[in-house]
């Protein structure tokens, strides 16, 4: 029987050991990694950690300390111990929520930027081609109509040279301010290039020239020295719009279609919509 108590109480001993050594690793390594991290809330939650790892070795120790000196039934020894737990706890629990709220306010904050044109805030490029990437292959696998929208401010090298490139930003986010006005909710929109933007949508032809005429209408009257001050003449946009077809293999056959499209209509006189036919 006393053999029993003993070497419960050198495994416990060992247990509360172990403890220390742990708290010991996280404490050390979680200190060398602070520097790392350059979020406020992601270093905020590594402190928090850093305290929990340290308090919770002086329960070990304490624990460890008990046994060794027999003093395991002690209440104040017991009682300390129990506060230092409840400390890591308490230390603990807000550290991870502190952890989740970095990864969803400013970690993916800065994904979403990432995806972002710096001038007019649409999507840009790099985001545009993995989401149409999604939507095409949707498409052919269910049988869903896809149709594309490439649009070109007219006259844009002249507006920059006559007004100033500042000027030809300003029109940049006008177009992309009435482009945001006329998309509907799972459109995929971005700024594909200097001057123009491109549209992938679930939709045919008619659909698609149908948001067409909308988004030019809406440059037409979002866009004006009457409703924007910082606009020096009204802009108009030329627009192509192609459906995805049998021999087309990706977005970018998808995408050329339609370009070809929206230079037909600037061929044809600009300000227009010009559908493959």
């Amino acid at each position: 029987m006393v053999w029993a108590i003993k070497t419960a109480t050198l495994i416990e001993l060992i247990s509360e050991v172990v403890g220390v050594v742990v708290g010991a690793i996280v404490f050390f390594v979680v200190r060398r990694v602070i520097p790392v991290f350059g979020f406020l809330l992601h270093r905020r939650a590594m402190r928090m950690i850093l305290i929990s790892a340290l308090v919770f070795s002086l329960a070990k120790i304490l624990a460890g300390f008990q046994l060794f000196s027999g003093l395991g039934t002690s209440l104040i020894a017991v009682v300390i111990e129990d506060v230092l737990e409840v400390l890591v706890i308490v230390l603990a629990g807000p550290a991870v929520v502190t952890l989740y709220r970095s990864e969803r306010e400013e970690v993916t904050s800065l994904r979403r930027s990432a995806d972002l044109d710096d001038l007019t805030v649409l999507p840009n490029r790099a985001f545009f081609r993995r989401a149409a990437d999604r939507r095409f292959l949707l498409s052919r696998e269910n049988g869903i109509p896809l149709a594309c929208i490439v649009l070109n401010l007219d006259d844009f090298k002249l507006y920059n040279d006559e007004y100033t490139h500042a000027a030809g930003d300003q029109a940049l986010i006008c177009v992309a301010e009435a482009l945001r006005e006329s998309i509907r909710a799972d459109d995929i929109v971005a700024r594909y290039g200097g001057k123009e933007s491109v549209i992938m949508m679930n939709g045919g032809s008619t659909a698609a020239a149908a948001i067409a005429e909308r988004i030019r209408l809406e440059v037409e009257r979002h866009c004006s020295p009457e409703n924007k001050a910082a606009i020096k003449r009204h802009i108009t946009v030329s627009l192509g719009v192609a459906p995805l077809g049998l021999e087309m293999r990706t977005p970018d056959d998808l995408i050329a279609v339609a370009d070809e499209q929206m230079y037909r209509a600037k061929r044809a006189g600009k300000n227009r919509v010009s559908v493959i036919p």
